[in-house]
């Protein structure tokens, strides 16, 4: 665990068209930093397990050849441990040893801060989700819960395809603009929600997000949108598929 390369960490503002907004990632990495040295996670405890539900159900369902699974924007490695921890059934915990995980975050987080120990299937790196240091068709299953819609989207939701077999699937739970209603205390990342905010960056319906996903090279299989028991979180759940190359 703990990879040591770090690759294309620094968002390229010459990328970036003049009247397209600035992307604050220093804002962003400096926020996460701090709060994946005290906190375990930051995304809401029904979205990650009902992500853990849909990862396990498809992987056990054979619809995935055993292989490789990415996680982006994996904060230390909460949803693997829920996935892969103890109190599966053994016959469950077999299926999932023959896949490898890894997760990715923009943050420098330590290795002693990540919560999946000793275990051989699981490596995590720091990387930029729009430059991942992965080569193509390298994953079967690409995952983000609350993560990848926080980066520049077109360019991230193509790296996630470019990495993805022909045919591979990705499930994304994305921010809900609602989020938005509460003005966070932090000053840093409430310049990041001012982002957010005059920029329209959330998704707003599923028929946006369809549109979207189609034009950065996915099919998509399902959008729907779910709410913890508070109905403080809300949040789009989106499977996809990469969609083949005869099909674009």
């Amino acid at each position: 665990m703990g990879m040591a390369f770090e690759s294309g960490l620094a968002f390229k503002d010459e990328k970036r068209n003049e009247d397209e907004p600035r992307y604050p990632a220093d804002v962003l990495i400096s926020f996460y930093r701090k709060l994946y040295s005290r906190e375990k996670h930051d995304s809401p405890d029904e979205s990650r397990t009902s992500m853990v539900r849909r990862i396990k159900n498809l992987l056990l369902s054979g619809e995935i050849d055993p292989g490789k699974i990415l996680n982006i924007g994996s904060g230390p490695q909460a949803l693997e441990k829920q996935l892969l921890g103890n109190g599966q059934e053994s016959n469950i915990r077999e299926e999932l040893s023959k896949h490898q995980f890894t997760t990715i975050d923009l943050a420098d987080i330590l290795s002693s801060k990540l919560l999946v120990k000793n275990k051989s299937n699981v490596n995590h790196a720091r990387a930029n989700c729009v430059a991942l240091p992965f080569k193509d068709e390298s994953f079967n299953l690409v995952v983000s819960n609350h993560a990848i819609d926080f980066c520049p989207q077109k360019e991230a939701f193509m790296e996630a395809r470019r990495v993805l077999k022909n045919g591979g699937k990705g499930i994304f739970y994305l921010h809900h603009p609602s989020m938005l209603r509460d003005i966070p205390n932090n000053e840093e990342i409430r310049t990041f929600w001012r982002y957010l905010r005059d920029n329209a960056i959330l998704f707003s319906s599923p028929e946006e997000i369809t549109e979207f996903l189609e034009q950065t090279g996915f099919k998509t299989g399902e959008v729907s949108i779910k709410s913890d028991k508070r109905k403080r979180d809300t949040w789009w759940e989106v499977e996809a598929e990469k969609a083949n190359k005869e099909k674009e």
